[in-house]
């Protein structure tokens, strides 16, 4: 059977949509399973590419306490589900030598020079971590692992870490 280039070219374009859709099914998948953390390869990248929704949990018993989305280049984070977003901004690349996050800063009119962090992070190397009271939860994050994570402005309080998982 002789393929012809038209032939050729509709089903490379008919493969990379198929790749494109799938990208986050896997993630998907070990989210459903219940496993915390979730760890993927290139997760970030692979989260906002697709213009993922995710939600920050803390366990799953409890509903989610974050909502978050990629949309063309931002993040939306939101505390309510009915809500599209409650804050939004560009996301940028914030890098530590145990993370790397996507997010952004945000400086409230009110209290000039202390702004709040909103991130999707991927662990980079091993990650012991613990949630302020009053949940004083710990977290311990692999190399891979994807998290949200919450800085109130300095002085104002400690970070919140979620783990990453996607609606239902």
């Amino acid at each position: 059977m002789k393929c012809g280039m038209k032939e050729r070219l509709l089903a490379v374009v008919v493969l990379a949509l198929a790749a494109a859709c799938n990208q986050t099914d896997d993630l998907k998948d070990a989210a459903n399973a219940g496993k915390y953390p979730l760890v993927a390869k290139n997760g970030l990248r692979r989260l906002a590419e697709t213009n993922a929704t995710v939600v920050g949990v803390l366990n799953d018993v409890q509903p989610p306490y974050i909502y978050a989305s990629f949309r063309d280049g931002k993040l939306e984070w939101s505390t309510d589900p009915q809500r599209r977003s409650m804050i939004q901004g560009q996301a940028d690349v914030y890098s530590r030598p145990e993370m790397t996050c996507l997010g952004f800063e945000y400086a409230r009119l009110s209290t000039p020079g202390r702004a709040e962090r909103y991130l999707v992070c991927e662990a980079l190397a091993p990650l012991h971590v613990t949630n302020a009271l009053p949940r004083s939860q710990q977290f311990t994050f692999p190399v891979g692992a994807l998290f949200l994570q919450y800085e109130p402005p300095k002085g104002a309080g400690f970070p919140q870490y979620y783990y990453l998982s996607f609606p239902k």
